[in-house]
C-alpha cells in the first residue's frame, strides 16, 4: 500500500491571486482535518502563481501552475518535489496521460490567437518533447480510445471547438 502523509484523503488546489504567486495545495484527510500549504511545507518553497489543475499518474502528481508557466511534479503520497518543468510550457491549463506521455494544454500568449498548443511531456524525463498546435484557448483534455479530445473555451472570447488528436500519429 502507499505510504506517506497524503494517502487517505483528498487534495484541494487553491489557485491563489493572479500575479500574487500565492497558490497552494491543501489536504483533507479521512478524519476531516485540513492541512494547508503542503507543497511549501514539504519543499520549503512556494508553488507559484495560479495553480490551475492537478493530474495523477502512478505515484506522481502533476500540477499545472498557469501564470508561472510551470508543471510541478511531486510524489503524490509524500508531496516531495521530483521535477519542475518550464521549457516549452506557457500558461498551462490541464494534463492528461497516455502510455509514458503527458499531454498538457497551453494557452501560450493569451493575446495571440495563433500560438496555443498541447505540449507532449515525456514522463520518464519530465521534458517536453514536442508541441502540437491547436486553436485558441485549449482547456480540458480527455484521453479515450487512443485519442485526445481537447475542449476550447477560448482565451479572451475566442473559440468554441473540440480538437481530436490521434496519440499514435
Amino acid at each position: 500500500p502507499p505510504s506517506g502523509a497524503y494517502t487517505e484523503g483528498m487534495f484541494i488546489l487553491n489557485e491563489g491571486g493572479f500575479g500574487s504567486s500565492n497558490a497552494t495545495v491543501s489536504f483533507l484527510d479521512s478524519d476531516r482535518e485540513v492541512y494547508g500549504s503542503i507543497f511549501s511545507g514539504v519543499n520549503n518553497r512556494g508553488l507559484g502563481d495560479v495553480a490551475q489543475s492537478m493530474g495523477f499518474y502512478g505515484e506522481r502528481a502533476y500540477i499545472a501552475v498557469n501564470n508561472s508557466s510551470t508543471i510541478e511534479v511531486v510524489n503524490r503520497n509524500t508531496f516531495e518535489s521530483i521535477a519542475t518543468t518550464t521549457a516549452m510550457i506557457v500558461n498551462p491549463r490541464y494534463i492528461e496521460f497516455s502510455g509514458n506521455k503527458g499531454y498538457i494544454t497551453n494557452w501560450g500568449d493569451p493575446n495571440d490567437v495563433s500560438d496555443d498548443y498541447v505540449a507532449v511531456l515525456n514522463l520518464a524525463t519530465n521534458l517536453v518533447e514536442t508541441k502540437i498546435p491547436v486553436p485558441e484557448g485549449p482547456e480540458k483534455i480527455l484521453f479515450h480510445n487512443e485519442k485526445l479530445y481537447v475542449a476550447h473555451k477560448g482565451g479572451y472570447g475566442y473559440g468554441n471547438t473540440i480538437t481530436v488528436i490521434d496519440v499514435i500519429t
